[in-house]
């Protein structure tokens, strides 16, 4: 609590100074970048089945904020930050049903089965 209470004092005096967008820019991109990764990650550590597939596609899908973050050239806008959220957004869920229906195909094709030994 005392942690959280240091960082919005420390937030509240910045925002004064250099207003409030930038500071609201850069939480949503730390979130983005770095809370929403860890969190997909874990919901894939720790599901089974289907879920867990959709996750490591997710997860998968939340790295290419790195990227995208990277070739858009935002300074500080809101706009940006929104425009950003919502081509990850788009990203995450169709990576992770990409996986999920890639591992439906594989489970119909037989491809989950171990080998059959034809020697016998």
């Amino acid at each position: 609590m005392m942690i959280a209470m240091t960082a919005f004092a420390v937030v509240a005096a910045m925002s004064t100074f250099i207003g409030f967008a930038p500071i609201v820019t850069l939480a949503a991109g730390f979130l983005l970048l770095f809370v929403l990764p860890v969190s997909l990650g874990t919901l894939a550590f720790y599901s089974r089945g289907p879920r867990r597939t959709f996750f490591i596609g997710a997860f998968a899908g939340s790295l290419s904020a790195h990227y995208m973050h990277r070739d858009l050239s935002w300074g500080g806008s809101i706009v940006h930050a929104a425009i950003l959220l919502l081509l990850l957004t788009v990203a995450i869920i169709s990576c992770g049903f990409t996986a999920l229906y890639t591992r439906r195909f594989l489970e119909r094709s037989g491809w989950h089965l171990p080998p059959a030994d034809d020697a016998g």
